[in-house]
């Protein structure tokens, strides 16, 4: 399914996205501008790539987030409607 709005007036969550391909989805949609929500368990490895998003021009925000833990989920989603309507959730599946 397309997007509904131009990357850089989108919100899109990534879980997974304190390394591996969940990172590299945050930078890539930083690059153009997006606001990117960033969930994992690992809060200080968020916060290097929300660093790094914000050089490259995205919007970001961290949110520490075990996905197995429902009411952690409901904070991720919470942080992602607070930013704007979210266009996109990239989950990234480990094992």
């Amino acid at each position: 399914m397309p997007l509904t709005r131009p990357l850089p007036e989108s919100t899109v969550v990534i879980t997974g996205a304190s390394s591996g391909i969940g990172a590299a989805t945050a930078y890539a949609l930083a690059r153009r501008g997006c606001a990117v929500v960033l969930a994992a368990r690992t809060e200080p490895a968020l916060r290097v790539v929300a660093r790094r998003c914000a050089e490259l021009g995205g919007r970001p925000i961290v949110v520490p987030t075990d996905v197995t833990d429902p009411a952690a989920v409901q904070r991720l989603a919470a942080a992602g409607t607070a930013v704007g309507t979210v266009a996109a959730i990239a989950r990234q599946r480990r094992g």
